[in-house]
């Protein structure tokens, strides 16, 4: 959890209103704290006192937190921001409640609660029925009672605390609580909340019982809450089969009049649930849902049975009956595990429109398969723009095919790795091979290895016409690549 951010003046003190935290900043304590001692529960006689804030286990250190008044009024350890820790330091620590000689036998110095005696001055208690300003450290690791000391607790339950300064106890100075600490405004009904030191209105007090057989109100003598019966009011028992429930020195009482059930239907078997109310059951019901029996509505006869028609004028759909649940409507299948149509129902019928494949781009076509959808593969010796240069067919797929089979030996990237190779060596993508090694054609980030599509030439042509390269020898087509797209699919039909 976050730390609590505290005001300056409010931190001298320490009446910061916020929760407990579980997480602190600064070291373990077993490090930072040369004495670390368990402190007790925080009370009214040790506010502004230090405190362990996470308890001994946990990584924030007794000098990191402080007894304090929260916003309902309630003292609580609470932890402080670390850029604030420097208000502690001069406070006697490692004694829980800051009582006798021990607490003055060390002092907070930013995170560690030292070992050496506190300061003159410093404030402590010197009995556990003490208050943290009765008395004052002598700067040898004694707590001496101060004969005229501050006074020290909440002024009423108004906005401000009286205390000490906790490094100069005879010291005495006037605190205020945080903005919207519980406070009392001087009018019994009304609430407060603290404004600096100034307690203002926060509202009437709610004190709405949620009994509607008494009339609530606020006793403006001290403050309670009362409710006053009143049987002239209207209420309800909770039992939705009674009527004429009434209230009765403070409490309701259940009617004694049955609600009225009888929809006036021979067919139906009339009830009542406590909860819901009447109910209307179907008198001739048999417990069969995919059953009708007749019923003569002005005699309350049952006559034949008849089975439920649950055709739901669709043709798409296939209609079934359930016994416990009744009628069903399922759609109908016209999945014909073609992965090259898309599938539909109209009127009745199946219908299978044929999957139109994307443009596969430059030096490449695109074809369906039925067992795998969208296909796109290579066009053997295409060298997409031409150009001049010694780019080979090899590379990895996404780019284009390279340069025209010119004069370089070596080639660069290529759309179609090492497809149908015209140079003398081309590094493909699926291998390097001195003869035309097909390399890989790529679509949604799948790679498909085709045959080999072509025999290299020791012909170095310099043209650029994106056809095979004078003097070299294709020996493939579409035939190969098709062949081999049908094992591995590129592009799956999106259904």
């Amino acid at each position: 959890m976050r730390l609590v951010r505290a005001f300056s003046g409010l931190l001298s003190l320490g009446l910061v209103a916020v929760a407990c935290s579980s997480e602190y900043p600064g070291p373990n304590e077993s490090v930072a704290s040369t004495s670390e001692a368990i402190t007790t529960a925080c009370d009214i006689n040790t506010i502004g006192l230090p405190c362990d804030p996470d308890g001994p286990t946990r990584p924030a250190t007794e000098c990191q937190g402080i007894c304090a008044i929260v916003q309902t009024g309630s003292a609580m350890c609470i932890g402080i921001a670390e850029a604030s820790l420097a208000n502690l330091d001069g406070r006697v620590c490692g004694n829980a409640g800051g009582i006798g000689n021990a607490a003055c036998a060390r002092h907070c110095q930013g995170v560690s609660c030292l070992t050496t005696p506190a300061l003159a001055g410093a404030a402590c208690r010197p009995t556990s029925k003490s208050a943290p300003c009765d008395g004052q450290c002598n700067g040898a690791g004694t707590c001496t009672p101060i004969a005229s000391p501050c006074d020290f607790g909440r002024d009423g339950q108004l906005c401000t605390f009286k205390s000490c300064n906790f490094v100069n106890a005879t010291s005495c100075q006037t605190l205020g609580l945080l903005p919207r600490t519980n406070c009392d405004t001087g009018t019994a009904c009304e609430l407060g909340f603290c404004a600096g030191k100034v307690c203002t209105s926060g509202g009437a007090r709610g004190c709405d019982d949620g009994n509607s057989c008494t009339d609530d109100s606020c006793d403006a003598q001290n403050g309670s809450c009362v409710g006053t019966p009143d049987d002239a009011n209207t209420c309800s028992d909770g039992n939705a089969c009674t009527v004429g429930d009434f209230c009765a020195s403070g409490a309701c009482k259940p009617g004694s009049t049955q609600v009225n059930c009888d929809d006036n239907d021979p067919c139906t078997i009339d009830g009542c649930d406590p909860k819901t109310g009447c109910t209307h059951g179907a008198k001739c019901s048999n417990g069969d849902a995919c059953t009708i029996t007749a019923c003569d509505h002005e005699i309350g006869k049952c006559g034949s049975t008849t089975p439920l028609n649950c055709d739901d004028d669709d043709p798409c759909t296939v209609d079934a009956c359930d016994s416990k649940t009744g009628c069903s409507h399922t759609p109908m299948n016209c999945d014909d595990s073609d992965a090259c149509t898309t599938d539909s129902c109209a009127a009745g019928q199946c219908e299978h429109e044929a999957v139109s494949c994307p443009d596969p781009g430059p030096c490449a076509s695109a074809f369906c398969v039925a067992s795998f959808g969208c296909v796109r593969a290579p066009i053997p010796g295409c060298i997409a723009g031409g150009g001049s240069g010694g780019t080979s067919a090899g590379g990895e797929a996404g780019t284009s095919t390279g340069g025209t089979a010119g004069s370089g030996d070596s080639g660069g990237s290529g759309e179609i790795g090492g497809s149908a190779g015209e140079v003398d060596s081309g590094t493909a993508e699926a291998g390097t091979r001195s003869n035309g090694a097909a390399g890989a054609f790529a679509e949604g980030g799948t790679s498909v290895v085709a045959e080999d599509a072509g025999t290299m030439s020791s012909s170095k042509d310099t043209g650029g016409c994106g056809c095979r390269a004078a003097g070299s020898d294709s020996k493939h087509g579409y035939a190969a690549l098709l062949l081999a797209a049908l094992g591995l699919a590129v592009v799956r039909r999106r259904r």
